[in-house]
């Protein structure tokens, strides 16, 4: 029994250092945590009442904020240069 699950643990450490997955994990997946549920929430119903996908109104938000924050002087990336 141990023999099988060791062979099982190499197969899943082989797969997680397979560039294929490392390739999947650089095309942009990331994992929000910690934000507050009242503001996941809202946001949820607000991207449903626009008919949009949750993921689209984040990327919407992050355009709009770099938008904003470049006309005020921000560099491309959202950083003012004190940053």
């Amino acid at each position: 029994m141990q023999e099988e699950l060791n062979t099982v643990l190499a197969e899943v450490v082989e797969r997680l250092n397979n560039r294929d997955y490392a390739g999947v994990k650089s095309k942009g997946c990331y994992l929000l945590r910690g934000i507050p549920e009242d503001l996941r929430i809202a946001a949820r119903h607000r991207a449903f009442d626009e008919g949009i996908t949750f993921r689209d109104m984040i990327i919407k938000s992050l355009r709009q904020y770099l938008d904003n924050n470049s006309k005020k002087g921000g560099n491309e990336d959202g950083r003012n240069d004190n940053d």
